[in-house]
């Protein structure tokens, strides 16, 4: 659940979130106490070991890291998508990547519900959307909703 009019977090709930983002997803968040951090209850869960959000940005921030060449050449040989490997490859560090986007210009919604994505990647001449469920199913070798 996201929740924009949260208080915020104590250098001790930041230290444990930061601990559970594997470290090189940690620069593609660009400011760790306004982040759009899944809350339960109102405080953020991302620092629980299991934490859907703690997983999605290490994948995704690693993927679009300085550091994230070797998951880039995984993740596009597992997808299998020319286009988008081309894309991955015009970017010989990091990619742009945004993390929890909810840009509605991006996905052209205009009225009505409101998408959340836990990953835009808005590449040269290509982007890419990723919701989490995409993630995990991956990871678990089961197939991924498609819209």
């Amino acid at each position: 659940m996201r929740n924009d009019s949260a208080k915020s977090l104590s250098p001790a709930a930041l230290d444990a979130i930061r601990t559970n983002i594997f470290a090189a997803a940690h620069s593609k968040i660009p400011d760790w106490e306004t982040f759009k951090w899944h809350r339960t209850k109102g405080e953020p869960d991302a620092h629980v070991p299991h934490s859907s959000q703690a997983f999605c940005i290490s994948v995704w921030g690693t993927f679009a890291s300085t550091d994230g060449k070797p998951v880039r050449e995984i993740i596009t040989q597992l997808l299998g998508d020319a286009a988008f490997t081309e894309a991955v490859q015009r970017y010989p560090s990091g990619l742009p990547a945004q993390l929890e986007s909810d840009s509605r210009d991006l996905l052209g919604e205009h009225g009505g519900m409101q998408s959340h994505l836990d990953v835009a990647l808005p590449l040269d001449r290509l982007s890419a959307v990723v919701p989490l469920e995409s993630t995990v199913a991956g990871i678990r070798g089961e197939p991924a909703r498609t819209a």
